[in-house]
């Protein structure tokens, strides 16, 4: 028995952690705002946004900030005025990056800039545009979806073209 939890202790020292406990990535918020100053306007072409993660606990946490990188956020689009959604295919990730693990002291936080496609957003929302932007990374990717914890941002995109009100 006694060798039996000596081995125990050697494998679970070995053992390589991504994040810590889903308790400890509960403390990890994630914000989104326009690059341009101002509410976020669409004027048909890409949306510039930025992404933090931003630890808002009083402990260190830490996250596979490069997978999360080259990943990017799932990005669900809600058009306003019909209700109908569309989703955002993420690229595909490299596992290797799952070893790069970065710690986030407590108030730190990484930022990542991402992109709202022209063309999905000009073949998928009713005119003038009207949508809301759901954001959502994994912080510990190698769980699965079902028990995976995840952060949610919502951004809200209104048109500035001045022919918009015009329809398709």
């Amino acid at each position: 028995m006694r060798r039996f939890l000596m081995v125990l202790v050697l494998v679970q020292s070995l053992w390589t952690v991504t994040a810590h406990a889903s308790d400890d990535l509960s403390q990890i918020e994630l914000r989104v705002r326009c690059v341009e100053p101002g509410p976020c306007r669409y004027a048909g072409r890409m949306v510039e946004v930025e992404l933090e993660l931003f630890n808002a606990g009083k402990k260190a946490v830490s996250l596979p900030v490069e997978y999360i990188g080259h990943r990017g956020p799932a990005m669900t689009l809600v058009d306003n005025r019909s209700g109908k959604q569309t989703g955002v295919r993420m690229s595909p990730p490299a596992p290797r990056l799952l070893a790069h693990s970065r710690t986030l002291a407590p108030g730190e936080s990484v930022r990542f800039r991402e992109q709202i496609s022209d063309v999905v957003v000009d073949r998928f929302a009713s005119l003038p545009v009207d949508i809301t932007v759901n954001f959502t990374y994994r912080l510990d990717p190698e769980r699965t979806t079902a028990g995976a914890q995840q952060v949610h941002a919502y951004l809200h995109v209104t048109d500035r073209r001045e022919d918009a009100t015009l329809g398709r």
